[in-house]
């Protein structure tokens, strides 16, 4: 019948799509969220919150900086990226933050994820007590969507995300909900 098979342990399930169009006509408050990555995609999403459970997702970048023609800065600048919304930026190793400073240095609004012990399985929880729904457009996003899934050890599956996994985008949204949901004291 031409259906995909959905893998079992998948993370996520029961996002939905929308139109591009519908994404930038909602009438709420958008937000940016980036995972650095030098010959891994550098990731950026914007999302929106409807203030009750539901967060709108819209892939903007997916490209690594060693195949961008100039600084991230300028990749941003061609998006048209806003400097002062907030952009919840990766801050897990040095790299991250030296790109994240350039970026605040260009005068983007760059907001340090909070790292730390089980804060990416908080963030998925999280993301997993929210309605999504994404652009049609995003198609990175949605094959990480799809894709991501939980480690299976010796047939039981763990509550550990599978390493090495293609996730750069789910990493935006994690942060970027996680952030959202703390600093507006949000209880999902």
């Amino acid at each position: 019948l031409g259906l995909k098979a959905e893998k079992p342990n998948r993370i996520f399930k029961g996002w939905e799509t929308m139109s591009e169009k519908l994404f930038f006509d909602l009438p709420y408050q958008s937000y940016y969220a980036t995972d650095f990555g030098l010959s891994a995609p550098t990731a950026n999403l914007e999302f929106k919150f409807d203030g009750d459970k539901t967060f709108f997702l819209h892939e903007r970048l997916y490209k690594p900086m060693n195949k961008m023609q100039g600084s991230l800065s300028d990749e941003f600048a061609s998006l048209n990226t806003v400097k002062s919304k907030e952009n919840i930026a990766d801050s897990g190793n040095e790299l991250n933050k030296a790109e994240g400073q350039k970026l605040k240095n260009s005068g983007y609004n760059i907001i340090f994820a909070q790292k730390g012990h089980g804060s990416i399985n908080a963030g998925i929880e999280t993301m997993q007590k929210c309605k999504i729904i994404y652009t049609e457009t995003s198609v990175n996003l949605e094959d990480e969507y799809e894709n991501c899934s939980w480690k299976v050890y010796q047939g039981i599956q763990m509550d550990v995300p599978e390493d090495n996994q293609k996730d750069h985008l789910l990493d935006c949204a994690r942060m970027g909900i996680s952030w959202y949901v703390k600093t507006r004291y949000l209880s999902i």
